[in-house]
């Protein structure tokens, strides 16, 4: 008789072995909707497999001469999944990190999943076995691999176009985390004692991965040092990028990453722009203020995220699925490159702009220690 083996390695697959001459005929529903996602035709000592590798919650049934002789639904319940984050961007995994903890609650199996920043969840997700990117897992029953495929369209790897939904949502879909709703990270604190011993200080990141990422106005970052300044705050400046800032405390450079938690979680509050330094500072429990012209607001997170945004020049480029990113041009603009307006999304953000929101999350935080005192 031959054997029949079903596994969700990167999508179903049907593999039937075996020395007894058969035609079998393959058919992958989505359970949920009934719907045919594909049909195949096979013989023995032959696979066919669906080629969607999220997280579906797949119905196979395979019929041989005119009879159902096997029909499976998937069920993880206490299987072993593997997830592996295919991005090594910081903000890319604390976005994503808190959705497999809910991928393993809500279908009860054994998960394993690979970053490239095991050391910040492990302590803070301990239903989660975190492992080495190179780690060689055995007797997988699936597998789900997170990122940005494509370039953010929709693919057999990506549900839909990646540049149309919130970042978390991106891993949400691919693990069928549904609704969507925003999770807030955590990650582990630093136990050390304050690296910068000053309780009224501010820290700010000002670069990225992508100048379209940079706040790009060639006065701002200095205006708005100054202005923190004046209002009795000192500045803590970090980040990979060399600061060339006046009157900050320069910790930039490519120190350690709880070297960065060590100094945003005892600081004030944050400024930054969209990266994974702003990621950091909310997985932390922390404010902050995200001055970003490159993505529409609705991308990054919403809680605790001040965001400082103009709406009414060319904005949001990176989440229009007109326009496809290109990594390997720095100066990626792609309506307004080499023209007056080149980055008038960051560009045209002023300091007075910034100190707005700067205001408001100072009198959230009076509230909040006042409310505190009360309880």
């Amino acid at each position: 008789m031959n054997q029949i083996s079903i596994t969700y390695n990167q999508g179903p697959r049907v593999e039937i072995r075996g020395h007894e001459k058969k035609q079998y005929t393959i058919k992958f529903y989505n359970n949920e909707t009934d719907e045919l996602i594909f049909s195949d035709s096979i013989h023995n000592n032959h696979f066919s497999r669906a080629y969607a590798e999220y997280m579906v919650l797949w119905k196979i049934v395979i019929e041989s001469e005119g009879k159902i002789v096997k029909e499976e639904i998937l069920n993880l319940n206490n299987k072993i999944v593997f997830v592996a984050f295919e991005s090594s961007a910081l903000g890319d995994s604390i976005a994503w990190v808190p959705y497999v903890n809910e991928f393993q609650r809500k279908y009860n199996c054994v998960v394993y999943c690979s970053t490239f920043y095991n050391h910040l969840f492990v302590k803070k997700y301990p239903n989660v076995n975190f492992v080495q990117r190179n780690h060689k897992l055995t007797n997988t029953y699936a597998t789900y691999r997170i990122g940005w495929f494509g370039a953010g369209s929709k693919s057999n790897k990506n549900k839909v176009d990646c540049r149309t939904i919130p970042l978390q949502e991106l891993v949400a879909d691919t693990l069928n985390i549904i609704p969507y709703q925003e999770i807030r990270p955590t990650v582990s604190f630093d136990e050390r004692a304050p690296l910068y011993n000053n309780s009224n200080y501010v820290v700010i990141s000002v670069g990225s991965t992508a100048q379209a990422k940079y706040w790009n106005n060639p006065v701002g970052w200095q205006q708005l040092v100054d202005w923190l300044n004046e209002r009795g705050y000192k500045v803590v400046a970090i980040g990979r990028e060399k600061n060339k800032l006046k009157n900050v405390i320069n910790k930039t450079g490519n120190i350690p990453i709880f070297d960065c938690v060590n100094l945003i979680q005892h600081s004030k509050f944050f400024v930054g722009i969209s990266s994974g330094l702003t990621w950091l500072t909310w997985s932390l429990g922390m404010k902050s203020v995200m001055i970003s012209g490159f993505t529409a607001p609705w991308f990054e997170f919403q809680e605790d995220n001040y965001r400082v945004h103009n709406s009414n020049v060319c904005n949001s480029c990176f989440t229009d699925p007109k326009h496809k990113f290109n990594r390997g041009d720095w100066q990626w603009c792609p309506v307004n490159k080499n023209t007056r307006d080149h980055f008038i999304c960051s560009k045209s953000i002023n300091r007075d702009m910034v100190i707005e929101k700067i205001v408001q999350l100072e009198e959230d935080l009076k509230l909040q220690k006042n409310q505190t005192r009360n309880a």
